[in-house]
């Protein structure tokens, strides 16, 4: 008996061992496969690179959807890789976790078992160059508070494109989903944009550049003043930078290039396309945040302010980028609960603004 004990407790001390050691390798990996893709990049390592490319592995491995399967669909077609201006993409090629080029982009919809008739338009992050459609842990909570998800892919700019294609690839989005809509048991007239980091960016310029379209907008720690990043040459350590309306940068990770053109960077900054008709607007963001410092947040909801617009910031402290990684975490359950009381009208603005 006592030999058949001890086998017992050696099983499973070994099982135990084996449970360890793969939680360490499936939080590490991760982490050290950044560093590869770090040193493919032009400049030279910093920890603020580390840290950036490391959340958006974790973002990228966290993508459990249950048991849901997305319908996929074309929504638009690009001009060929070897068409663009080889100038405008990085001659080192995307990191290792970018998508492939592929001039069809694609949307997937993901359908919940008991539709509200709600529908999010979700806008991936990944630093405007990493990532795809897929890469969101919270598509499956959406699903099943009955919103219809729609996810699309959009030009990256490692590829050659920048901000304003970008954002032309989500009207078509926006503009096919309306097609839609009927088929996937939408009301077009009730779609809330949401987007993660740079999604969140992407999300905000959607939104405010076209109102109509759009019931709420929530962004989850995107800059709301991009041009002050320009005015001040701010680079998180080196870290945020990315070619985006301004060409030839030599280094990746540089936010200035010599050529910015201040009305080009005014183009695609939230803070300057917020207008008395923008919508209601949500942002979710940590006080610490390294990559994205909160204070654009807080320059965008006072610009809200100014304007009449129902708007609530939702500053998390001590929090730094990618609050939201992991499905349990305070951040993500935060954003799961006022994503709801916003679209169900629950009197988030009025509350929590008192």
């Amino acid at each position: 008996m006592q030999k058949q004990r001890q086998q017992q407790l050696t099983r499973f001390r070994k099982a135990a061992l084996a449970c360890y050691f793969t939680c360490l390798v499936c939080t590490f990996v991760p982490l050290l496969q950044s560093l590869s893709v770090i040193n493919a990049l032009p400049g030279a390592f910093s920890f603020g690179k580390w840290l950036f490319l490391s959340l958006h592995r974790l973002n990228l491995s966290g993508t459990a959807h249950g048991d849901y399967e997305p319908e996929t669909y074309t929504y638009r077609s690009h001009r060929s890789l070897e068409d663009q201006d080889p100038e405008m993409r990085w001659s080192e090629g995307c990191p290792s976790s970018s998508r492939p080029f592929d001039p069809d982009l694609k949307l997937d919809v993901w359908r919940p078992e008991d539709p509200n008739g709600q529908a999010i338009l979700y806008i991936h992050g990944g630093g405007w160059s990493l990532l795809d459609k897929s890469n969101s842990f919270h598509i499956r909570h959406m699903l099943e508070s009955g919103y219809t998800v729609v996810s699309p892919q959009y030009s990256l700019v490692c590829h050659g494109y920048n901000g304003v294609d970008m954002l032309d690839d989500l009207v078509a989005a926006r503009r096919y989903l309306s097609t839609r809509a009927e088929q996937w048991g939408v009301d077009d007239e009730r779609v809330t944009v949401v987007g993660t980091s740079s999604g969140g960016h992407l999300a905000l310029l959607l939104a405010y550049t076209h109102p109509s379209n759009f019931t709420n907008v929530y962004n989850l720690y995107g800059p709301g003043d991009f041009a002050e990043w320009f005015e001040k040459g701010w680079t998180a350590g080196g870290t945020a930078g990315l070619e985006f309306t301004c060409h030839n940068v030599e280094d990746w990770w540089s936010f200035v290039a010599p050529n910015c053109d201040p009305d080009g960077v005014d183009s695609v900054s939230p803070i300057s396309l917020v207008t008395g008709d923008s919508p209601r607007t949500v942002t979710l963001h940590g006080t610490s945040d390294s990559l994205i410092p909160f204070y654009l947040s807080e320059a965008l909801h006072a610009r809200l302010d100014e304007l009449g617009i129902e708007n609530l910031l939702i500053g998390l402290d001590g929090f730094d980028h990618g609050l939201d990684l992991g499905e349990a975490s305070v951040g993500s359950q935060i954003f799961r609960w006022t994503l709801a009381a916003m679209m169900n009208g629950d009197g988030i603005f009025e509350d929590m603004n008192n």
